[in-house]
């Protein structure tokens, strides 16, 4: 007699990402949080979805230098486009904030007097800082519209000078 598997029968309704979070991490993470699932096959559709679980214990070997502990996210509704053994990707939502104007780290200058981004007419206009990330930041003033063209890479320092409120890699 043949030990073969014949067929595996898949539940569709509740397929789930799982992924692993480095420790550092895991005070940002919580039960029920908000995730935005993406896969190769989906393209530039977003699932949006929940954290399920979150391991009581580490997964990761002991002594090893990087402790992750494994989360899984189930997308709020079913989508043909999402199937067992894909390749996800799980951004975590940790901060968001509605009708906000944003811009790449890089397009802020922090000068003596305050933070400033520039115009691609070389107004320099005041602005005060929001909710960042590593690579994005809100920036808040009254001189802002939408749509406005705006310098980038105002300053090799610009990164460093930003506090990254975000926790370190999830968003």
């Amino acid at each position: 007699m043949s030990n073969d598997i014949l067929f595996v029968v898949e539940d569709l309704d509740n397929v789930h990402v799982k992924a692993n979070i480095k420790e550092h991490n895991l005070s940002s993470v919580n039960f029920g949080q908000k995730v935005i699932i993406t896969t190769l096959a989906s393209g530039d559709e977003k699932f949006e979805g929940s954290i399920t679980f979150i391991s009581p214990r580490a997964v990761s070997p002991i002594g090893s230098p990087a402790v992750e502990f494994e989360i899984n996210a189930k997308p709020n509704s079913i989508s043909s486009k999402i199937k067992p053994g894909m390749n996800a990707f799980l951004n975590i939502v940790v901060n968001s904030k509605e009708n906000a104007f944003s811009v790449p780290v890089t397009a802020i200058s922090k000068e003596d007097d305050g933070n400033y981004i520039y115009t691609i007419e070389d107004e320099k206009i005041p602005v005060e800082i929001g909710i960042s990330t590593k690579t994005e930041v809100e920036i808040i003033g009254d001189k802002l519209l939408e749509g406005m063209k705006i310098k980038m890479n105002i300053n090799e320092d610009s990164e460093k000078n930003i506090k990254n409120t975000a926790a370190g890699g999830i968003f």
